[in-house]
């Protein structure tokens, strides 16, 4: 069953005339009101990854999927790098991604 915009930014999330509002303090895990473009976007990821069902990679409504994460130390062994795979859905018949060809 595809995401609603309100699972994946908060309940008070809204998209009216191209506008999306959102409050931040409702994305997953996200404690500060002014987040960086990079916490968000790992909230999100985040996000996703919590509330896909087990069979996420089954569903064709789903048009990103979340993988299981991986972890490696890097930048001169002083931080912990934590990989998720993200699958992104398309159409067959299409041939470059384009986020508005996402299932």
């Amino acid at each position: 069953m595809a995401l609603t915009l309100t699972q994946v930014f908060g309940p008070s999330a809204t998209l009216t005339a191209g506008i999306l509002s959102v409050d931040v303090t409702e994305l997953y895990q996200l404690d500060s009101t002014t987040p960086s473009p990079t916490q968000i976007l790992a909230a999100l990821i985040l996000g996703i990854k919590a509330i896909q069902p087990s069979s996420a990679t089954e569903d064709v409504s789903l048009g990103i999927v979340v993988g299981d994460p991986f972890s490696t130390i890097s930048r001169n062994d002083t931080q912990l790098e934590r990989q998720f795979p993200v699958g992104i859905y398309t159409p067959i018949s299409i041939s470059a991604l384009d986020p508005d060809n996402v299932v």
